[in-house]
């Protein structure tokens, strides 16, 4: 409501005001995009990591099947 208010008094406040949270949002879309990339590559590399120790029966299955739990591109774990 104040909003509503201070565009009906001040229309260029309003609009700064405005502008500043599309710059924010802006900005916010961008820094979670980078997050879900480094995630999904972390995922990659750990799926990676278990395909590995399965192909050559290392000893780390365990530890490398434990970081699957939370992989959403295999349902191997």
């Amino acid at each position: 409501m104040e909003f509503y208010e201070l565009w009906k008094t001040n229309t260029e406040e309003a609009f700064a005001i405005v502008r500043t949270y599309q710059e924010y949002l802006a900005k916010q879309r961008r820094r979670l995009a980078v997050a879900r990339w480094i995630k999904k590559i972390e995922q990659v590399q750990k799926l990676m990591e278990f395909i590995d120790v399965k192909l050559n029966k290392k000893v780390g299955l365990k530890r490398a099947k434990g970081s699957l739990i939370n992989c959403r591109l295999c349902s191997v774990a």
